[in-house]
């Protein structure tokens, strides 16, 4: 008997430790975005949060061999949410993508009391789920709500989450279900910011940086004039993959059809087609003169294909470095055709990435 009460007491500590610990880790904004985290979800909270409470740093969860999930990229794809994930058949596609998320939710859940010996904060994330069903005009605010406990829970327990497999495998799993429903819900651009901003800080908290760098490529094209997630996405770029060429051009990547972006004379030259379109505008080719007119409104820019001279609404123009032709594609330079129509460009050098506007 005596022992069994040892055995309980030392229980208690532990999880009472647990709880401590995580009390300590808050988020960056204190929690405030949320109100009080152990308080039941309420989707008028998001009504009351101000915007600079919505910028949290991502950071990371620590050294690459804490994480189990470096392979988990490899195992489980990031969502194809652009498309439709769900096969034909069965219930309505926004009930299936709810059912798998509720499924998952629960799996997390199991997870999360098989890790720390018992209910802790936020381990009731199935229910929480359940509640963004048949509510309707409330299903965005209340899956945005979800989400955003979801990513305060991630940053309590970090550094238990990193390492247990199983929890952690079940928490990025559930987010990415939860990504995927943002498709399947009428929402304005604010609240649909938050859910991948703070996907994306989840994901990177547990070492998923490809979707980290999804999930905000999602918001960039959200909001794409949002200075916040461009410099999520930098520091993304600068800290986990090598220096590389990377354009969006209003919240977008342009289709540059397997052509990579080079570098001239410290210029960066691109597909022209590719850029063109993704202003909206229309390329002109004339292969007798070698020559390449861009079209977009009421701006008519002409380069030839080895001249440093270019013609701008019949105006004649300098150039730093000629339009080129690689791999069968002509690649004029980025910053002169965006600027003459009105964009504005911003380079990054520590991570090479370009963002038009």
């Amino acid at each position: 008997m005596k022992r069994k009460v040892i055995s309980v007491t030392l229980s208690l500590i532990l999880v009472l430790s647990l709880c401590l610990t995580g009390a300590a880790a808050a988020p960056p904004d204190g929690g405030k975005a949320y109100g009080n985290v152990n308080k039941e979800l309420d989707v008028d909270l998001l009504e009351e949060m101000d915007e600079d409470e919505l910028e949290v740093t991502l950071r990371d969860a620590g050294p690459e061999t804490r994480r189990p999930l470096s392979a988990l990229e490899e195992e489980h794809p990031a969502p194809d949410i652009a498309g439709n994930p769900d096969e034909e058949g069965g219930p309505e596609p926004e009930q299936r993508g709810l059912e798998k998320a509720v499924a998952q939710a629960i799996y997390l859940d199991e997870a999360i009391k098989e890790t720390v010996g018992g209910k802790v904060y936020g381990t009731n994330f199935a229910a929480l789920v359940r509640q963004i069903e048949g509510t309707g005009e409330k299903n965005a605010a209340r899956l945005s709500a979800v989400v955003r406990k979801l990513y305060h829970f991630t940053w309590r327990y970090q550094e238990i989450l990193a390492e247990k497999e199983k929890a952690a495998e079940a928490l990025v799993l559930l987010t990415d279900e939860l990504v995927r429903l943002t498709y399947r819900y009428e929402m304005n651009n604010r609240v649909r910011l938050n859910i991948y901003q703070d996907a994306a800080r989840i994901y990177s908290l547990m070492g998923c940086y490809r979707r980290a760098a999804g999930a905000l490529e999602l918001a960039a094209e959200t909001a794409p004039d949002s200075e916040e997630v461009y410099k999520h996405l930098k520091h993304l770029y600068r800290e986990k993959w090598e220096k590389k060429i990377r354009v969006y051009v209003r919240g977008k990547r342009p289709d540059f059809g397997g052509v990579e972006p080079v570098i001239r004379n410290g210029r960066t030259l691109v597909p022209v087609r590719g850029l063109a379109e993704a202003l909206g505008g229309n390329v002109e080719w004339n292969g007798k003169n070698k020559q390449v007119t861009i079209v977009n409104g009421d701006v008519n820019i002409t380069l030839t294909i080895g001249s440093l001279n270019a013609t701008v609404n019949g105006r004649n123009v300098k150039l730093d470095v000629p339009a080129v032709i690689e791999k069968g594609r002509t690649l004029v330079p980025l910053r002169f055709v965006m600027e003459n129509m009105g964009a504005k460009v911003d380079y990054d050098h520590e991570s090479g990435l370009i963002v038009v506007l």
